[in-house]
């Protein structure tokens, strides 16, 4: 379902796409874009908790009709979860004694993926006239995880280590809200943006990531510079 949303948005902006005017360059609206992403996983085993992590990138914006934008983000994004606590058991030999020993510890863990994404999604604005224009957007994502950590900690010690099991490539639906405030020659932009992955987080598991963006932005038309 979700995938065949994606391409039912991408469709609808094409067509619309195709009946806007004569393309001018001059009217791309280019800039800067960051915040923070609050994201967690659908269907882990166990109870987890969300992970903050931040947003940054720049955007382009261009009208195809009044009420109608076509924009695109560059962003590279953190993502990701935390496990619930768990009891431990570490077990060893002392090498004096030569006996065996053990110790439970109360352990901890995080799973965090920085990504380079690219959402593409139509901006639909509300009322496309006057200083404040609050709009709706709708469309999808691809992304490219550049990073990843996990990182366990217990009483006794804390130790970071790669996930070679993430998927190499990720996309999904990406749905949002947010305000354009004219500042100037260009816009100043507040939006929230919620991502719904259609691939796992990590191979052979059903962990589908889910993560709300909010973030601030600035962009000005390349023929205001």
């Amino acid at each position: 379902m979700v995938k065949k949303l994606v391409w039912i948005l991408l469709l609808a902006l094409m067509i619309a796409g195709s009946a806007s005017a004569e393309f001018d360059y001059r009217k791309i609206g280019v800039g800067l874009k960051t915040g923070f992403a609050v994201s967690n996983v659908d269907f882990y085993p166990d109870r987890n908790f969300s992970r903050n992590g931040f947003v940054i990138g720049v955007v382009a914006d261009y009208p195809l009709q009044s009420y109608l934008n076509i924009q695109t983000d560059f962003l590279i994004a953190a993502k990701g979860f935390d496990g619930p606590d768990t009891t431990y058991t570490f077990t060893w030999t002392d090498p004096l004694t030569k006996k065996f020993q053990s110790q439970t510890d109360s352990a901890s863990w995080s799973t965090m993926v920085w990504y380079f994404e690219i959402p593409v999604t139509a901006k639909f604005t509300i009322i496309p006239r006057g200083k404040y224009r609050p709009y709706i957007t709708g469309g999808g994502f691809w992304a490219l995880p550049v990073n990843k950590k996990q990182r366990f900690s217990a009483i006794s010690l804390t130790f970071d280590t790669g996930l070679e099991n993430v998927r190499k490539f990720d996309w999904g639906v990406s749905l949002g809200t947010g305000i354009d405030i004219k500042a100037g020659r260009g816009w100043l932009n507040f939006d929230v943006r919620y991502d719904l992955s259609t691939q796992s987080l990590l191979k052979n598991t059903d962990y589908y990531s889910r993560a709300w963006l909010f973030r601030v932005g600035y962009r000005r038309p390349l023929g205001a510079f």
